[in-house]
C-alpha cells in the first residue's frame, strides 16, 4: 500500500505501509515506518525514519518576485500552466540524509537541509536549518538540544564509519556498541590513522 517511483534501495531495507517515496534513494538497512512522504530525499545506512515524517522539498519565493504561485517563476512538472521559458527561482533543492540518523514521528524536513551522521531529530519537529553530527534536535522550528557524546567520541566515531564495516564486522564487535566510551577505547587505533 505504499507508492515508490524512481527511487533506489541498499539492501535488508523495510518499508512500512501507506509511504509515498519519490526521486528518492535509501541505505543500506533503513527502514521507514508507515504513513510517510519523501521526495527528493538521499538517506544513507541504518538509518530509522519515524510514522508519518514529510522530507517533501519545494519553497516558495518571498522576496523579490511578485507572487509565491509557481506559474510565474518556474516551470514544475506538476503543474499545469507556466508564464516563464526558464527557471527564476530554484524552487527544489534535495535533502542529504546521513547514517545512522533517527527521525522521530512526525517530523518535518524542509528543502535543502542537509542531517549529518548519528543525528536525532525529536517527534513532531520541524528542521529548516542543517544539523550535526550526532546532535540532537526538536521543537519548531527545531533548535539543539544537545549532542549524543563528546566532542572526542563524536570524532572516532566519525573516523570509524562503522556503518560502512561488513556485517561480519560488526556481529565481531558487538559487545563494543553498547557503550561509546568503550566502542572509543576499542576503536581509537582506527580512527587515529583513518
Amino acid at each position: 500500500m505504499s507508492f515508490i517511483k524512481s527511487s533506489t534501495f541498499g539492501k535488508y531495507n523495510w518499508v512500512g505501509v501507506n509511504n509515498i517515496l519519490m526521486n528518492s534513494s535509501i541505505g543500506d538497512y533503513t527502514y521507514l515506518a508507515g504513513h510517510s512522504f519523501i521526495l527528493d530525499t538521499t538517506i544513507g545506512k541504518y538509518c530509522s525514519i519515524g510514522t508519518g515524517v514529510k522530507i517533501a522539498v519545494g519553497t516558495h519565493p518571498t522576496s523579490v518576485i511578485v507572487s509565491t504561485h509557481p506559474s510565474v517563476y518556474c516551470r514544475p512538472d506538476f503543474h499545469c500552466i507556466s508564464y516563464v521559458d526558464e527557471e527564476k527561482f530554484s524552487y527544489k533543492k534535495e535533502v542529504t540524509i546521513g547514517n545512522d540518523v533517527w527521525i522521530g514521528a512526525n517530523a518535518v524536513l524542509v528543502n535543502g537541509i542537509t542531517v549529518a551522521d548519528g543525528a536525532i531529530i525529536a517527534a513532531n519537529s520541524v528542521v529548516n536549518r542543517h544539523v550535526g553530527p550526532y546532535e540532537i534536535v526538536g521543537g519548531i522550528p527545531a533548535k539543539v538540544i544537545r549532542k549524543r557524546f563528546t566532542d572526542e567520541q563524536i570524532a572516532t566515531l566519525e573516523k570509524v564509519k562503522w556503518w560502512d564495516k561488513p556485517e561480519g564486522w560488526i556481529q565481531e564487535n558487538i559487545s563494543s556498541f553498547w557503550n561509546v566510551k568503550e566502542f572509543v577505547e576499542d576503536f581509537k587505533d582506527i580512527a587515529e590513522t583513518a
